[in-house]
């Protein structure tokens, strides 16, 4: 495959560089230069090569897809005329069909997602508005179980799902087994105020605030109650209910009044505070070691988690991704394509720009992340980004306009207004 260089990549210890005079290219450097620009300029044109050509499928206009278990999963969208839907599952990477699942008339899929080797495929009843998730075996396509709710992916094999009364008042949080449906758990949810600690595999902890800072902290496979206390705060202002935030091993507490409060998740012992007018952000994220507050418009603060001090800003970022030792951040999240560059969590030092893309849709923590570009004359610049490197691998220059990509570390599928799957395969 051939690489192309996008950014240039240094130490996060190193200063900027002096800006200095271009030096003429030498020829070895022209010769790179003018392939990479002949690349670009043929690419709508020239078909792709042999070894990378993909498998299409056709599929529903308005449909929903999730690569997992090495297959890829089909859904109908809401639009389909008879009323009645379908899943269908297909063979990664060659796309051959492998089974069929018809689902009860009238009820429309609205997501496909996964855990614990079960596909899970959420419904909308189009009466009522109410969603049930559907526990599918993803080899054979039987249907395990169906709970009425949303399902959250939690430790252990585990989906959490919260149950509110239609008359408002305190919830319940219950747990399934994600294989069987079986109840693992179930506890009452306090009107105050919920809180998740994610983890690889989904939920790891649950920080249950109850009347009074009364605090319960519970494993979320088992349900069972690690720590108890009391947090002296006001969990309710006129009414409105704290945002409860568990990341980096703390219980953040968002009151109504703007100050953001951080609370030791193992002793619920006090660690630090912002007051309302350093916390006007008011999102807060885990963002790889540390923490990052942000809001709808540009702008980044990286908070240490141990002390509540503020690392290092930055005013033009938007979204930020965390992978391995750096973040991946974005300015202009609000565009077709942006810009991504490289950043140093502990410094915020600029590492590598990587170019203008899109982004596939998988997680790049844990999958190859694959950047699109669009090309004048109507094709796609497919390419496997490396944040490591600051470097892209091309993958294939298809015709047409290929959007809504996902991918996992054997195959990218993307999807064509007219709802046409392309297939490429990635683990070559």
């Amino acid at each position: 495959m051939s690489v192309i260089e996008l950014g240039e990549l240094r130490h996060g210890d190193e200063p900027d560089p002096e800006p200095r005079r271009p030096a003429p290219p030498t020829r070895s450097g022209r010769a790179v230069l003018l392939a990479i620009l002949a690349l670009l300029t043929l690419a709508a044109s020239a078909p792709p090569a042999a070894g990378q050509r993909h498998v299409t499928i056709t599929g529903p206009g308005e449909s929903g897809y999730r690569i997992a278990d090495g297959r890829l999963f089909v859904s109908d969208g809401p639009s389909r005329w008879d009323g009645t839907s379908e899943v269908v599952a297909y063979r990664l990477p060659d796309g051959a069909r492998l089974w069929r699942l018809p689902l009860p008339r009238g009820e429309q899929p609205v997501n496909l997602t996964d855990h614990a080797s079960t596909l899970l495929v959420l419904t909308r009843s189009p009466g009522t508005g109410e969603l049930t998730a559907v526990g599918v075996d993803p080899a054979t396509g039987r249907v395990r179980w169906r709970q009425a709710g949303y399902p959250l992916p939690a430790r252990d094999g585990v989906l959490l799902f919260e149950d509110y009364p239609s008359a408002g008042g305190a919830g319940l949080a219950r747990a399934i087994d994600a294989g069987s449906g079986a109840l693992r758990w179930s506890r009452p949810i306090p009107v105050e105020g919920l809180g998740y600690e994610f983890g690889a595999d989904g939920v790891d902890r649950l920080a249950l605030i109850g009347p009074g800072g009364r605090v319960q902290v519970l494993d979320a496979g088992s349900g069972a109650v690690l720590r108890t206390g009391r947090v002296p705060v006001a969990t309710l202002v006129d009414g409105q209910r704290s945002d409860v935030v568990v990341a980096a091993g703390l219980l953040l507490i968002n009151d109504p009044a703007g100050t953001l409060t951080a609370y030791g998740l193992d002793r619920l012992d006090r660690r630090w505070s912002l007051p309302p007018e350093l916390n006007r952000d008011r999102l807060l994220e885990p963002c790889g070691d540390g923490l990052c507050l942000r809001t709808d418009q540009p702008g980044l603060r990286m908070i240490d988690p141990a002390t509540g001090r503020e690392r290092w800003r930055a005013d033009q970022w938007r979204m930020v991704w965390p992978v391995g030792d750096r973040l991946l951040v974005a300015a202009d999240g609000e565009q077709r394509e942006a810009d991504f560059v490289v950043l140093d969590q502990r410094t915020g030092r600029r590492l590598a720009a990587l170019g203008r893309w899109r982004l596939s849709a998988s997680d790049p923590t844990r999958y190859p992340l694959i950047g699109l570009r669009r090309l004048d004359g109507g094709a796609e610049l497919m390419a496997r980004l490396d944040v490591a490197t600051g470097s892209a691998e091309l993958l294939d220059t298809p015709a047409g306009e290929w959007d809504g990509c996902a991918n996992d570390r054997r195959a990218l599928v993307c999807q064509q207004p007219d709802g046409t799957l392309g297939i490429w395969r990635l683990d070559r």
